[in-house]
């Protein structure tokens, strides 16, 4: 299956889309991404770009993030095109398109609609474990090691001093004497940085290959920041033990996506004793695909 993505380039939108394009194309199959060309008057209808001259060379296409939406349009209404898929909430033309995946905490509904709780990602076993050697070089072979992923501020969700403190003193009791590994993002404020600092743990200082897969490698356990759809997603697919720390601020719709799988089992707050669930799965990017293949026939 021959698969397109398109994104404006965001990281977050390009691993969603890579996510179900890589699962796609397993078997036999080539995905190429590009960066959509945007220019504010694309959203007017009578306005929208032109679909690409190489559309007959692609099977489906997937697009996410608000500024693709146009050129997804005008793909889904070109004669004999390709399978249209768009992931998240799609500003509008969401009738044009084949299929539309939205997290289950969204409210869109729509007859092409799909969700599920968590994301699609890339972060499969086979990618972890191509990933465990180089971090083995790097970590050395670390026993029952914690691994704390940091996202940072965004929308409602602003990182004070007294929130990155007591997510500091929640960690400390947490990890005890553990080998820690933290990798902190660019949205990352120094604040959360300066309190996690000095306590003996590894913190990726910005430099060398982003350790973020290789902590997902080697890591029995997992501390992540729930201002992250996309962060949450990809840790409960690769550790069974996944704390979630709630910053102040979180908006509804993530609260309602971290209770979902609290409620599951598949994360607990740092200092929470209930036990985990035992083999909670949710492959977002392989119930996507399976959709897609499933509706192509």
């Amino acid at each position: 299956m021959r698969v397109l993505i398109l994104t404006d380039g965001k990281a977050g939108d390009v691993m969603q889309c890579r996510g179900v394009a890589l699962n796609l194309a397993k078997e036999s199959g080539t995905v190429e991404e590009r960066v959509v060309d945007y220019r504010p008057w694309h959203a007017l209808p009578f306005m929208r770009p032109s679909p690409p001259r190489d559309l007959k060379e692609f099977d489906v296409v997937i697009a996410s993030g608000r500024r693709a939406a146009p050129i997804l349009c005008s793909i889904a209404c070109a004669k004999d095109g390709p399978f249209t898929v768009f992931l998240k909430t799609p500003p509008w033309g969401h009738r044009s398109m084949d299929i539309i995946w939205v997290p289950s905490h969204d409210e869109f509904r729509s007859r092409s609609a799909i969700d599920t709780i968590t994301g699609p990602h890339p972060i499969t076993a086979d990618a972890l474990a191509d990933e465990r050697p180089s971090a083995l070089r790097r970590f050395g072979n670390p026993t029952n090691a914690v691994g704390v992923l940091l996202g940072g501020n965004s929308g409602s969700v602003s990182w004070t001093a007294e929130a990155s403190a007591k997510f500091a003193e929640e960690l400390k009791a947490l990890v005890c004497n553990r080998p820690t590994f933290i990798a902190a993002s660019r949205r990352t404020p120094q604040v959360l940085l300066d309190a996690v600092a000095n306590n003996g743990w590894w913190i990726w200082d910005g430099t060398g290959d982003n350790p973020y897969r290789q902590i997902l490698s080697v890591c029995d356990t997992l501390v992540v920041t729930g201002d992250s759809h996309n962060m949450v997603s990809e840790a409960v697919s690769a550790a069974q033990q996944v704390h979630v720390f709630r910053p102040p601020g979180l908006a509804t719709k993530f609260q309602k996506f971290l209770d979902a799988l609290d409620a599951k089992g598949a994360i607990r707050p740092m200092n929470d004793e209930r036990p985990f669930a035992q083999g909670f799965e949710c492959d977002a990017a392989a119930i996507i695909a399976d959709e897609i293949r499933k509706r192509m026939k």
